[in-house]
């Protein structure tokens, strides 16, 4: 039953939560707000106790779930492969080129989109990948289950106190 509730979450919830994710410019702190509140959910689904030691990452593993990062980073880096692979005359592939013309505010620059498209090619090794074959850019940026064990008796974590 806990896959079926992860199953539940994962197309109500998160679909919610990440709505148009894929075009955010998300930031370190955007990130702990979402992670956070993800967790806080995983560990209600689980009707996880204070007494019991289990990681949320158990708790995922056990509903599963990919970790939110990974699933907003494949979001973002789908939708990167689908610009690059559009027409270069279409719309949403000439904003991302696109050049305001103007001088730049003081202070450090706001982040951008493609600086999180750099950081996910770095975190991914991404740079051998053609995101103009489909079938290896999805391959690529697919997220990897967790390796949190839930067969187990060991890491069920619960003190027997």
């Amino acid at each position: 039953p806990l896959r079926n509730r992860g199953h539940v979450f994962h197309s109500c919830v998160r679909s919610v939560l990440l709505y148009a994710s894929e075009t955010w410019a998300v930031t370190t702190e955007d990130m702990k707000r979402i992670t956070r509140s993800d967790n806080a959910m995983v560990q209600w689904i689980c009707s996880r106790k204070l007494t019991e030691t289990l990681s949320t990452e158990q708790l995922r593993a056990r509903l599963g779930l990919h970790n939110i990062q990974d699933v907003v980073r494949a979001s973002r880096l789908r939708w990167y492969g689908h610009l690059q692979r559009m027409d270069s005359e279409k719309w949403p592939r000439k904003i991302t080129t696109l050049e305001v013309k103007g001088q730049n505010p003081r202070g450090r620059p706001r982040k951008r989109w493609i600086d999180n498209i750099r950081e996910d090619f770095h975190h991914l090794n991404l740079y051998n990948i053609d995101p103009q074959d489909r079938g290896k850019w999805r391959a690529a940026i697919k997220p990897q289950r967790s390796s949190a064990s839930t067969s187990n008796p060991r890491t069920t974590g619960i003190n027997r106190r």
